[in-house]
């Protein structure tokens, strides 16, 4: 299926030409470009710390709180995630960063971190099946976001399959 995108609709074209399918959306396609291949941080994470981690914190939460704290205090240390409790004090997890880096001309990542919706975070963490999971980690100006690339339906020999890019936006 071919994907033709215009400013306020989507046609779905099938291989011999036909358009099966148009959908009217209800607001413009947002501009954003294709984040560049590298990423200038990355963390990879173990996923299962990283699951278990959010559903801990969310559990002391206030509901109507929905954002979750990443820091990296020590950069050979774990990643800390926090939410604030209904208490007001600060609640934290900390996983464990298997692999981490930065490119040489990256803007670094605040000291005080990056917030991101946990809601959005563990939709895209439950199609995660492997042990790992990588954060590409990136800022600009005052905000950032987090890049995820994974590759499904690899032939036996590890080529082809499809790529699928998901990126969390910070919230400010």
């Amino acid at each position: 299926v071919e994907v033709l995108e215009h400013d306020k609709c989507l046609f779905l074209r099938r291989e011999d030409g036909a358009v099966f399918e148009e959908t009217r959306l209800d607001a413009q396609f947002p501009a954003f470009k294709r984040p560049p291949d590298e990423d200038p941080h990355w963390w990879v994470l173990n996923t299962e710390e990283l699951k278990s981690a959010i559903p801990f914190l969310e559990s002391g939460a206030s509901k109507e709180d929905d954002r979750l704290r990443f820091t990296r205090p020590d950069d050979n240390g774990p990643v800390i995630l926090s939410m604030m409790t209904t208490t007001g004090t600060s609640a934290e997890q900390s996983v464990s960063c298997l692999e981490s880096g930065s490119l040489k001309d990256a803007d670094p990542i605040p000291d005080e971190g990056f917030v991101i919706a946990y809601p959005n975070l563990l939709k895209i963490l439950q199609f995660v099946t492997s042990d790992t999971v990588r954060f590409g980690v990136s800022r600009r100006k005052k905000t950032g976001y987090i890049r995820f690339l994974d590759h499904h339906f690899k032939n036996e020999d590890g080529e082809g399959g499809d790529e699928y890019l998901t990126v969390a936006v910070w919230l400010r």
